[in-house]
């Protein structure tokens, strides 16, 4: 099993969480972060600008379940850090080494015509107040 996990730096992946949001969901969508930041009391959004989509933390979740299949099971797990710019690159490379086709879709292409605007800056400041002091419960 080939297990892959984007890198990006924490604030530019803040950053581009709002934007999506933004893009998604156009005003509607950041109403609805700034109740549930400033009204709920910082609760999750379960959409883009949601801490448990950050890469390193899905990655903190997920590498304990791998060592246990790995124990329990005997199984061959590889665990992949990429940077997010490389997506592209890494699935052509790995696409190549193991002589198996590419997924429908995976081009790179995805985010490359995204509209302009974004969320207001107050909710990332607000994003970092609830959330970042999590990073350092990371394991």
């Amino acid at each position: 099993f080939i297990h892959m996990f984007p890198f990006r730096n924490y604030d530019e992946w803040a950053i581009s969480a709002l934007k999506q949001q933004y893009v998604r969901s156009g005003n509607e969508g950041c109403s609805k972060l700034e109740r549930l930041f400033f009204d709920q009391n910082c609760t999750q959004s379960r959409m883009e600008m949601d801490f448990r989509q950050y890469g390193k933390t899905y990655l903190a979740k997920y590498k304990d379940y791998v060592v246990r299949r790995i124990n329990e099971k005997n199984e061959g797990h590889s665990i992949l850090l990429y940077h997010h710019h490389d997506l592209h690159d890494t699935l052509t490379f790995l696409s190549e080494f193991y002589n198996i086709p590419q997924l429908k879709g995976s081009n790179g292409h995805g985010k490359s015509s995204r509209p302009e605007g974004t969320c207001d800056n107050k909710l990332l400041k607000k994003f970092h107040e609830c959330f970042s002091w999590k990073l350092t419960k990371l394991k």
